[in-house]
């Protein structure tokens, strides 16, 4: 449209076409990773869409083009995002009616299997009132400490100096026990107990979830009573198992933990290994304390020690032959082959004579005889024992307990030991190098008695008057 001079020259600019670029691979990148490749390449992001995959929620798991066409600089870029895997509901036929809790249960719940190798079936999730949550955890004490036994167990640790003269047994049991947790599994009905009023569970909630889920994948393969101990005269046994099943569990949750906390966050999961308050399991007797945590820490500490020999297979295995003792559990090389000594001391009262009755018997293990030493070494040596609570005439009383040792050394070690226990207690005692019951190699005997008479009296009624000289 411009006029020029006839035979003006006129330039001509020829297009070469739109630039071209490449498109860059952004699939296995997150989103926000992938659209910064797609605009660092000269592209701009088309379509977004979603879709379940078994890539992790918000990774980019297709796109349009494909990766290496030559695009005009410009052009977009449809892409797809996933929404992560399917994740089949867990908690069907339960009473929560918490949908969020119930989503955030499923994720955990889904994770499970590949972090314990176990499957894990439809695990209902109910609602339980805390009295009815607190109820459920207190049941869980009852074959460490029966009920039916409960006053004569009471009176037998104190006097042993094992509880205080004022402490109330049940009492303590309902505390420490009967703490509010926020998810149990009831391996009795095969069901999570959610706590009510929580409205989204927070961090150690969820690992607190992997542990029981680890817990319900256990006992949907080995067998609800799996790890069950029918005797309630032998407590170590059942802290035995407990150890199995709670370190089972708890090596279950910090394998979760490793998979979805980061470094910043582990001490909120690291607080809950052994589940509760910790002023509460601070304020209790000492028996008390290491008896609860026993099955989170040092349970998880035998399970690991498998698992480092042959992996989940291994402790698959020990649900085959579950622990038999404390001992075997402090010290794992010792698992499965070095068996405890039985003891038995059946028919005591008739043996110390008239006015003498058995209230309580029980095999205390090598966890227990180190709380009543205070001397984790000097129990190490433990091979077997068998304890009887009696009371006599005139409202004296005794307690005669039977140790056994692995060898002769441990004995002497054990005996120095209880001499300065006995040193601080009430009434009158003695540790003898002796056997009373069905013949223990390397025996180290301890009685506990009211008095004086009661001593000499017991100390003849088992043929050991002359090692103690009647008062």
């Amino acid at each position: 449209g411009k006029t020029v001079e006839v035979g003006s020259k006129v330039t001509l600019i020829v297009s070469k076409g739109a630039k071209q670029v490449s498109v860059p691979d952004v699939v296995g990148l997150s989103e926000a990773d992938a659209l910064d490749e797609l605009t660092a390449a000269g592209l701009k992001p088309g379509e977004r869409a979603e879709a379940n995959d078994v890539a992790a929620a918000g990774v980019v798991i297709g796109q349009d083009p494909p990766a290496e066409t030559e695009l005009d600089k410009g052009s977009v870029v449809d892409y797809v995002v996933s929404l992560g895997p399917v994740i089949e509901p867990r908690g069907q036929g339960g009473s929560l009616d918490n949908a969020q809790v119930a989503d955030q249960l499923d994720a955990v719940a889904f994770t499970v299997p590949e972090i314990r190798e176990l499957d894990l079936g439809n695990t209902p999730y109910d609602a339980a009132s805390p009295a009815e949550q607190s109820g459920f955890l207190r049941q869980s004490a009852e074959s460490l400490y029966p009920s039916a036994t409960l006053t004569q167990e009471e009176q037998a640790l104190k006097r042993m100096g094992l509880l205080g003269n004022d402490d109330d047994l049940a009492s303590l049991l309902d505390q420490l026990y009967g703490q509010d947790l926020p998810i149990t599994y009831l391996q009795a009905r095969g069901r999570q107990s959610i706590l009510q009023g929580i409205d989204k569970l927070n961090l150690a909630q969820r690992a607190e979830a992997a542990r029981e889920f680890g817990r319900a994948a256990v006992h949907q393969e080995f067998g609800a009573d799996a790890g069950v101990v029918d005797d309630p005269t032998d407590a170590d046994a059942v802290l035995a198992a407990r150890a199995l099943e709670e370190g089972d569990g708890t090596a279950t949750m910090l394998g979760w933990s490793a998979a979805n906390v980061n470094s910043g966050n582990q001490a909120k999961v690291d607080g809950v290994v052994v589940p509760g308050d910790d002023g509460i399991l601070g304020s209790m007797p000492q028996l008390l304390q290491r008896e609860y945590a026993f099955p989170f820490v040092e349970g998880q500490s035998f399970v690991d020690f498998l698992r480092n020999q042959g992996g989940w297979d291994a402790v698959n295995g020990a649900w085959g032959r579950v622990p038999e003792t404390t001992e075997q559990i402090l010290h794992p090389k010792r698992y499965p082959d070095d068996r405890p000594t039985t003891l038995v001391m059946d028919g005591l009262g008739n043996t110390l004579g008239q006015g003498w009755n058995e209230q309580w018997q029980q095999t205390m293990g090598e966890l227990r005889t180190a709380v009543w030493l205070g001397d984790d070494k000097a129990a190490a040596g433990w091979g077997g024992d068998r304890l009887v609570s009696l009371d006599g005439p005139d409202g004296s009383w005794a307690i005669v307990w039977q140790t056994k040792w692995d060898k002769a050394g441990n004995v002497g070690q054990f005996v120095d030991a209880a001499n300065a226990v006995i040193a601080d207690l009430p009434g009158a005692h003695a540790v003898l190098e002796a056997d009373v019951s069905s013949g223990a190699s390397n025996p180290a005997l301890v009685l506990l008695t009211s008095d004086d008479a009661a001593l000499a009296s017991v100390a003849e009624a088992l043929g050991l008057g002359d090692e103690i000289a009647a008062p």
